[in-house]
């Protein structure tokens, strides 16, 4: 089995599925049955970084053998034990870069899934806006993007200066792109909130807004 070719016939199904799940929490969100699903995922394949999960395999493949082969020439007069703690050492950081790579390629699926449900919707949709996760892991990229809204041509609106910026801005990212949609759309007077550590908070509070409501202590972590 070649596993890299699963893994990306495996992340286009995903694809799909985002699809339809997003656009049914879209609809629980709004009330009523507005936004309709992609019928298929507009996309053949899935790149992260620009390339495929397959190169991305191959890659890593080929830096766990070159790390294992430098391990054997360079400690082959050592102790066993010494290559073999150094052989396992070089596993451990194969499997956290798969780990990252796993990630950072789902997150990716979502961003595009997103795109796919945008694309079938157009009418309903205000702006694109960008959602970073409110705690302390957040990176300084996606703080900055918190909250920034485009159009449906990508540029900024509603007092966004930023360009366009999809999520994963990062590896490990975990930020996510959501519909902001049209008045008349959004009908229910009903206070939506976002997840944050410490609890629901307003659905337009930023990342600035969040962290100025912790202790001096706590936004130096």
């Amino acid at each position: 089995i070649d596993f890299a070719k699963t893994v990306d016939a495996e992340l286009l199904a995903l694809l799909y599925a985002q699809g339809k799940i997003q656009a049914d929490l879209y609809n629980e969100f709004l009330g009523y049955q507005a936004v309709k699903a992609p019928t298929k995922a507009a996309a053949s394949e899935i790149l992260v970084a620009g390339a495929t999960m397959t190169e991305w395999w191959r890659k890593h493949r080929d830096e766990l053998v070159f790390s294992i082969g430098q391990t054997v020439r360079q400690y082959h007069e050592a102790k066993v034990s010494k290559r073999k703690k150094t052989v396992k050492a070089n596993f451990k950081q194969a499997y956290a870069r798969s780990d990252t790579l796993l990630r950072t390629a789902t997150a990716r699926v979502s961003t595009q899934a997103h795109a796919d449900v945008v694309s079938k919707n157009t009418g309903l949709v205000k702006a694109i806006v960008f959602m970073a996760t409110l705690d302390s892991r957040t990176s300084q990229v996606c703080r900055g993007y918190d909250q920034s809204k485009w159009d449906l041509d990508y540029k900024p609106i509603l007092g966004t200066t930023l360009p366009y910026k999809e999520p994963p801005l990062h590896p490990n990212c975990r930020s996510f792109l959501r519909i902001q949609f049209l008045d008349d759309v959004f009908k229910l007077d009903i206070e939506k909130k976002r997840w944050s550590e410490d609890g629901d908070v307003a659905r337009d509070t930023t990342y600035d807004d969040w962290l100025k409501s912790k202790t001096d202590a706590e936004q130096d972590d």
